[in-house]
C-alpha cells in the first residue's frame, strides 16, 4: 500500500474520478486520495489532511492562473505540486515549475504511467529539497553561531559570500560591506594577490590583511572545498597578529642582546687589544736590527700593522661610529672602505631629493646591519667585480636597493642558509617591506622599502 498521500484540486468531476481510479488501482489507499474543487476547500482540508503531493489546476471555481498556486502553496508550503495543465495554459505551468512547483503533466497525456511516475518523482525531488534546505539551514546556523572566524568563498577569485559575526568581529567591518569583495580586496599591500589551485580541496595562505580601520593583522586562512558546490570554500580565519608581535618582539630582544654584546666586543677590541697593538708597534719599532734582520724586522713590523688594520676593521663592523652623524653617510663610509679593499668596484647612488630625515621613522641600525649582510655575503660568495647601492624615492616610499654581479644563486636552496634566514629577521624586526632576488649566473639584488606603517 502506498503511504503518499495526494490531495486533488480539481473542479472537473470527471477528471478528478479519472485520477482518484488511476491511483487507487496502483495501491493508493483510498483515505489517501482526497478531492477539492476550491481554494475554500482545500482551506478545509488543511485542518486534518497535509497532503505529500498536490494535483493542481490553474482554473477552478474560485481562483485562477498563477495566483492558484500561490495560494495553493500558502496553505501548503511542504508539499510537492504538480500542475495540471492543458495546451492553452503549458506556458503558464512550465513559469510555475521555475517558481517552486515540482513539475507539470498535460492532461491530454494523462495515462497511468505518467501519473505515477510524475507523483513518486516529485514527492522524492520535494523530500530531496526539503532536506537540502535543512541542511543548510543547519550549516548556516553552524557557521553563523561558530566562535571560530570563518567566510564562505566563491570562483578562482575567492568572492565573499557568507561571513559569521566571529569574523566581522576580527575584520571590524560590517557584514554587507564584506560580501560581494574578494578576499584578496583586504590584503594591507594591494600588489599581493591570492592564488589557488582550484583543482585542490584545501589551500592555507598566510596574509597581512587590514581592518576597517585600516590597521594590519596577521592572519591564516585554511579553505576546505565544500563537497556540493564547485569552487566554493569554507575560510577559517586565524588571526596570528599576536603571534606575530610576540615574535618580533623576541628577536627585537634577542637583536638588542646580540648588538650589546658586539658592542661590549668591540670596545674590549679598541680600546684594550689594539692598543697593545699600537703600543707593541712602537716599541718594536725602537728595535735597531743588524743588516741581516731588516727584512725579518719588517715583516715583524708590517705584520702588526696589518693586525691592527684587520682589528680596527672587525671593530668598525661591530660598532658603526658614523650612524650617530646619519644612515646616509655611514653608506658612503661602506661603501669607502669596501673600495679600499680593492676586491669590487662599489658604487653608491643616491638621489638628490633624498635627504637624512626620510629615515626619521626608520630603524636605521638595523637597516644598515641588513645591508652590510648582504655586502659581506657578497664580497665572501659572489666573486663580483662590481656592487651598488641605489637610494631612490617611489612615490611616498623611499627604496634601498643593494646588488651585484655576481654568480646568484637558487633561491629555493639558500632559503636554508642561515644568511638567509638572518637577512629576514631583521627585515621583519624593522618592519620593511624587503625582497631578496637571485638567479644563478646573474647576479643578486636586495630591495629594501621604507613603509610608512601604522602601528596597532
Amino acid at each position: 500500500m502506498k503511504n503518499i498521500k495526494v490531495l486533488i484540486v480539481e473542479d472537473d468531476h470527471f477528471f478528478t474520478q479519472l485520477i482518484y481510479f488511476q491511483l487507487t488501482s496502483n495501491n493508493y489507499s483510498s483515505s489517501h486520495v482526497q478531492h477539492a474543487r476550491s481554494i475554500m476547500e482545500v482551506e478545509e482540508f488543511s485542518k486534518f489532511f497535509v497532503p505529500d503531493v498536490i494535483l493542481l489546476d490553474l482554473n477552478i471555481v474560485d481562483s485562477n492562473g498563477k495566483e492558484t498556486f500561490e495560494r495553493v502553496i500558502e496553505i501548503f508550503p511542504k508539499s510537492a505540486i504538480i500542475i495540471l495543465s492543458g495546451m492553452d495554459d503549458q506556458n503558464m505551468a512550465l513559469d510555475i515549475v521555475k517558481h517552486g512547483a515540482q513539475d507539470y503533466i498535460l492532461k491530454s497525456d494523462l495515462n497511468n504511467k505518467v501519473l505515477l511516475k510524475t507523483i513518486e518523482y516529485s514527492f522524492e525531488r520535494k523530500d530531496l529539497l526539503d532536506r537540502i534546505q535543512k541542511s543548510e539551514k543547519q550549516f548556516r546556523d553552524v557557521f553563523e553561531q561558530s566562535p571560530l572566524p570563518m567566510f564562505s568563498v566563491e570562483g578562482p577569485n575567492l568572492v565573499i559570500k557568507l561571513v559569521n559575526n566571529a569574523a566581522k568581529d576580527i575584520y571590524g567591518f560590517e557584514k554587507r560591506l564584506l560580501i560581494g569583495r574578494e578576499l584578496q580586496s583586504l590584503n594591507y599591500d594591494k600588489k599581493k594577490t591570492i592564488k589557488i589551485d582550484t583543482n585542490k580541496h584545501s589551500f592555507t595562505r598566510h596574509l597581512i590583511q587590514k581592518t576597517a580601520s585600516d590597521l594590519q593583522i596577521h592572519v591564516e586562512i585554511i579553505g576546505n572545498k565544500l563537497s556540493n558546490k564547485k569552487d566554493s570554500y569554507i575560510c577559517l580565519i586565524i588571526d596570528r597578529s599576536e603571534e606575530i608581535a610576540f615574535e618580533e618582539q623576541k628577536y627585537k630582544v634577542i637583536n638588542e642582546a646580540q648588538e650589546s654584546e658586539k658592542k661590549k666586543i668591540a670596545m674590549e677590541l679598541h680600546d684594550g687589544l689594539a692598543q697593545n697593538l699600537v703600543l707593541m708597534s712602537l716599541w718594536f719599532n725602537m728595535f735597531n736590527f743588524s743588516d741581516e734582520q731588516k727584512d725579518l724586522g719588517k715583516n715583524f713590523s708590517d705584520m702588526i700593522n696589518n693586525s691592527i688594520k684587520e682589528l680596527k676593521a672587525v671593530s668598525y663592523s661591530l660598532l658603526p661610529p658614523e650612524l650617530e652623524k646619519g644612515f646616509l653617510l655611514a653608506l658612503e663610509n661602506l661603501v669607502h672602505r669596501v673600495n679600499q679593499l680593492e676586491k669590487v668596484h662599489f658604487r653608491l647612488n643616491i638621489e638628490n631629493d633624498i635627504v637624512e630625515d626620510d629615515f626619521a621613522l626608520t630603524d636605521k641600525f638595523n637597516l644598515y646591519r641588513i645591508i652590510q649582510e648582504f655586502v659581506n655575503n657578497s664580497l665572501k660568495h659572489s666573486q663580483a667585480q662590481d656592487m651598488e647601492i641605489i637610494v631612490s624615492r617611489q612615490d611616498d616610499k623611499v627604496v634601498v636597493l643593494v646588488k651585484d654581479n655576481g654568480v646568484g644563486f637558487d633561491k629555493n636552496e639558500a632559503k636554508k642558509g642561515l644568511g638567509i634566514q638572518n637577512l629576514e629577521h631583521r627585515i621583519k624586526l624593522g618592519k620593511l617591506l624587503g625582497e631578496l632576488d637571485s638567479k644563478q649566473g646573474e647576479g643578486t639584488e636586495l630591495k629594501l622599502i621604507m613603509n610608512k606603517v601604522k602601528n596597532n
